[in-house]
Parts: structure tokens; sequence; C-alpha cells
């Protein structure tokens, strides 16, 4: 269940205090990676989650080493599944140090979507309260009346091109 705030859509990630936008980095995480995060107060447990799907890390490279933002996805037939999504607790709440992160890592989501051959197709479970939230920022939309959520190719065109730029999703 997706339940991560968008808290707005960049070009990168922004860091709050300055205003400065900055580059990043999204890689697939590994096990060794993912273990001494459990000591940094992230919600979930996700080490539990990259035993049953991909889990990429977003890096902020002129900003150190840190993980900023998590997600845990797999390849389904014809689309990607979002399984969790959040942001590193320092990137939460009004005192975050980057703004940025969770859509970054959504818009990653639908760059794999148009390099799979899946026309940019992604699903996640929203939870309640943010389904409205995800259709107004992120173009997403519901699956008759569900929790159950998609990114159409159109969406996710959009996404793809606010933090990547390019030409996904004008392909056929």
């Amino acid at each position: 269940m997706i339940e991560e705030f968008i808290d707005g859509l960049t070009n990168s990630v922004v860091q709050v205090a300055t205003g400065r936008k900055y580059a990043t980095d999204i890689r697939r995480m590994e096990l060794a990676e993912i273990t001494p995060l459990s000591q940094e107060g992230w919600r979930f447990d996700w080490e539990r989650q990259i035993a049953v799907g991909e889990v990429y890390g977003l890096h902020v490279p002129k900003a150190g080493r840190a993980v900023h933002g998590l997600v845990s996805l797999s390849r389904e037939a014809g689309f990607i599944q979002l399984h969790l999504l959040e942001s590193h607790p320092e990137n939460v709440g009004r005192s975050k140090k980057f703004k940025g992160v969770a859509g970054n890592l959504v818009a990653y989501a639908a760059r794999l979507a148009f390099e799979l051959g899946f026309k940019g197709h992604v699903a996640f479970e929203a939870k309640t309260e943010l389904i409205s939230h995800y259709e107004q920022t992120l173009g997403a939309r519901r699956i008759h009346g569900s929790q159950r959520m998609y990114l159409d190719r159109a969406a996710s065109t959009r996404l793809v091109a606010q933090y990547f730029g390019g030409s996904h999703g004008t392909d056929s």
C-alpha cells in the first residue's frame, strides 16, 4: 500500500533550506545495503521487501551517500506493481531536508515501465485518504472505485519528462 504524500513534483530533488536542486541516482539495493537502514527510523521492514520484490534507493550523490527514499516494486505481466514507497525520516514533515523524493521514485517506476515495454503502466494500492491527492499530483486513476490505482501512458510520460527529460511514451 502506498501511503506517501507527494510533496511536489520537482525536476530532481530540492533542498528545502536553500531551494537548491540536486540530481539523483536511483539504483537497485542489495540486502547488505538495506540491513543498516533499520537503525535509521524507517517505518517499513525493507529487509522483508527485498525478499519479495525489487527495492530501489534514491541517492543524492552531491549530498553524500545517504539513501533518501526507497521503493519496492515487481515486474508483472505488462505493468510495474508498486508495493511500498517511503522517504527517509529526515525527508518527512515540516523540517524535511529534501522535497520531491517520493515523486522521483514514482517517476522512476514509470520510466522502468517504459524501458520494459509496459507503455508506462504502473499500478499500486493507495491509502484511502490519499486517493484524490494521487489523482491530482500524479495523474493516477482509480480502478472501479477501489483503492487500486494506476498510471497510464500519459501520466507516466508527464512524470518521466518532469524528472528525467526525454521522450518516453511517444513511441508505439
